[in-house]
C-alpha cells in the first residue's frame, strides 16, 4: 500500500483530476512517484473521485 504521505498526495491529485486537470509527479530519485502511480489503489480513488464531483456538478447545474 501507499505511505501516508502518497495517499494524502494522491487525495489532492484526485481532487485537479476530478475538475479537469492534469497531474504530473516530479520528485528525486526513491520519493515514491512510481509507486503512486502504478498503485490500484490510485487508480480506483481517481476513477471514484472524478465520478463523485462530476455528480455534484450535475446536481449544482440541475439546481441553477
Amino acid at each position: 500500500g501507499l505511505a501516508s504521505s502518497q495517499a494524502a498526495l494522491l487525495s489532492l491529485m484526485a481532487q485537479d483530476v476530478a475538475v479537469g486537470t492534469d497531474a504530473c509527479l516530479i520528485g528525486a530519485q526513491g520519493v515514491g512517484k512510481t509507486a503512486v502511480a502504478r498503485d490500484e489503489y490510485a487508480a480506483q480513488m481517481l476513477a471514484r473521485k472524478q465520478r463523485q464531483l462530476q455528480m455534484e456538478l450535475r446536481m449544482y447545474d440541475a439546481l441553477v
